[in-house]
């Protein structure tokens, strides 16, 4: 890939280094970010693993530029509209005060935000260069960098889940689901005493309190 360079020589960075999540583990993340603080997120081992691992990776695309990198994406831009006087008929005490405004300003948004905002300015028909509050603004509608901090958080969220193994439908699984709800059952029947006030539905209660073989699926021959 052809490096990007400003008229000084510099290389401009497109934006920090891409990643890309499974389709499933986005989705899941986008979920847990959605959930109220304090709700309790349960997933399987496997997705809490797959966070685990891609979290910080996440962490660093979203992470505020450096300042070098920022300098080279703002300078470009300055090479494409027209200068503000401070710029072409600045000192270098005054150059260099301009510069610093806008990494003050700027200064938390990641590589990738500000090379999008920049291009929406780039493209807006407008002539002179943005002051840090017109990129700000074009940031602010950047639909990406919201998806991708709510994955952030959803992924963070995600890391302290409490595992939740959904079981297989299997031979084995079904028959302890089986195991369980006949054991409950019996201690319900043990529980239940003969009263007069249920001789209305004393004949649901004579069906619920028989002993029948719930291991059989619906439909199976007795």
């Amino acid at each position: 890939m052809a490096e990007m360079q400003d008229s000084r020589g510099a290389v401009v960075v497109p934006h920090s280094a891409t990643f890309s999540l499974p389709a499933s583990l986005a989705a899941s993340a986008e979920a847990a970010a959605q959930q109220p603080h304090g709700t309790l997120i349960t997933t399987t081992s496997e997705k809490i693993a797959a966070a685990k691992r891609c979290v910080a990776s996440w962490r660093a695309k979203l992470r505020p530029a450096p300042d070098d990198e920022r300098g080279v994406i703002l300078r470009a831009l300055s090479d494409v509209v027209g200068k503000p006087d401070a710029l072409r008929n600045g000192t270098a005490t005054e150059i260099e005060m301009f510069w610093t405004a806008y990494h003050a300003d700027l200064g938390y948004l990641p590589s990738a935000v500000l090379s999008r905002a920049c291009a929406t300015w780039r493209r807006s028909g407008e002539a002179w260069f943005p002051t840090p509050g017109q990129l700000l603004k074009c940031a602010a509608g950047d639909e990406a960098w919201r998806r991708d901090a709510a994955i952030l958080k959803g992924l963070e969220r995600l890391t302290t889940a409490t595992p939740h193994e959904v079981a297989p439908d299997s031979d084995e699984g079904r028959a302890e689901m089986l195991a369980r709800s006949e054991a409950y059952r019996a201690r319900l029947r043990e529980a239940v005493v003969d009263d007069p006030a249920l001789a209305d539905g004393k004949a649901a209660l004579d069906w619920y309190r028989s002993p029948r073989d719930w291991s059989k699926r619906p439909g199976s021959a007795a």
